[in-house]
């Protein structure tokens, strides 16, 4: 087992440090690898993010799936693989199974802000309408349900601005900031304030539809 775990957290250095190649070859030599040490490496990858690059997101996705259903997984970790892989899958850029991944959680869990909070943030991404609507529509359920003011409330307030002008809707755009400006005057204070000072300028150089 000490060699097991030696191979299995070289192979992790390795892959953090960007070396795909030969990641896997010190992996072969770990396996095969218990669900003990399977669960500290991905939340070693899991704690780190998406800031490891995509190799390491794709390892996470591997650990992650290897280990739903398997036996011996701590509750708490358990039960956010499916999470776990949603994210990874979109810092790997494997952005279509991400959506889909989102889109589940989205139903099973339809009052995790946060779930639904990445959900929208991947979809509007994207250039098609179809998403940029479901996103815009994720953004209002998620100011609505945020308290005034806070900040996931100002994201929601700047991502709905920013969906409504890339979908044509300037003068809707413009009113939201109108408002906005005219109850919260701060526009949340820095760094805030400067993200709808940004989108002022685009409302105002928007051709009217």
């Amino acid at each position: 087992l000490l060699r097991r775990r030696l191979f299995a957290y070289l192979a992790l250095a390795t892959v953090l440090g960007g070396n795909a190649e030969q990641a896997a070859r010190w992996y072969r030599q770990a396996e095969p690898l218990p669900v003990e040490i399977r669960c500290e490496l991905l939340q070693i990858l899991a704690r780190r993010g998406p800031s490891s690059g995509a190799a390491a997101a794709e390892w996470t996705v591997a650990l992650a799936e290897s280990l739903q259903g398997a036996e011996g997984v701590p509750a708490d970790l358990a039960s956010q693989l499916p999470t776990i892989v949603a994210e990874a899958l979109a810092a790997a850029g494997r952005e279509s199974e991400a959506v889909e991944r989102y889109r589940r959680l989205a139903e099973a869990q339809p009052n995790n802000p946060d779930v639904l909070e990445s959900y929208a943030t991947l979809l509007a991404r994207r250039s098609d309408r179809p998403s940029l609507e479901r996103a815009l529509a994720l953004w209002r359920q998620i100011e609505r349900r945020s308290r005034e003011a806070s900040p996931r409330w100002y994201r929601a307030k700047a991502a709905i601005v920013s969906l409504h002008l890339r979908l044509g809707n300037r003068e809707q755009a413009r009113k939201i900031l109108d408002l906005l400006e005219l109850l919260h005057p701060d526009l949340g204070g820095p760094p805030t304030a400067e993200t709808f000072r940004a989108l002022e300028r685009q409302a105002a150089a928007a051709p009217r539809r």
